[in-house]
């Protein structure tokens, strides 16, 4: 699911994500789209489609000093296929909150995307950020990705 350094706080505080109303994961519609592509490059287009969907949420709130995209892969019961398929064919429906217990794992940009996903949020190119990867930190780490 999609997330900002801010939402990543209030795991750490609170011990809940909030959804924000979306996450990706591998769907029927994606596998209709792509019948030729197998399981991990659906995972990673779907992971792709969340780091996209964490520059939105960046976008969509209050500045945040260091900007960085944030996934952060959940482990849940039931999610709903999105009918609008706007934000693509691996987005589904979340509500609620999940507790830091089904994370996981979470990525996050390393420190110095910050001035390119800026760069992109100030209306640059996307491409900018092609040659990035996210992080991967075990939930366990958390503190330490905050600080």
């Amino acid at each position: 699911m999609p997330a900002t350094i801010g939402a990543l706080v209030g795991l750490a505080e609170g011990g809940l994500l909030r959804t924000g109303g979306l996450g990706f994961t591998v769907t029927d519609a994606q596998r209709a789209a792509d019948p030729h592509a197998d399981m991990d490059e659906w995972e990673f287009q779907a992971f792709l489609d969340a780091a996209q969907a964490s520059l939105a949420l960046l976008s969509a709130t209050a500045p945040e000093t260091m900007p960085r995209r944030v996934v952060v892969s959940v482990d849940v019961d039931a999610v709903t296929p999105e009918s609008s398929g706007s934000a693509g064919a691996s987005v589904v429906a979340l509500t609620g909150e999940v507790p830091l217990g089904q994370v996981a794992s979470v990525h996050v940009d390393g420190v110095e995307a910050a001035d390119r996903v800026r760069g992109v949020l100030a209306g640059g190119p996307m491409s900018a950020l092609d040659d990035l990867a996210l992080e991967w930190f075990d939930p366990s780490e958390l503190s330490a990705v905050l600080d």
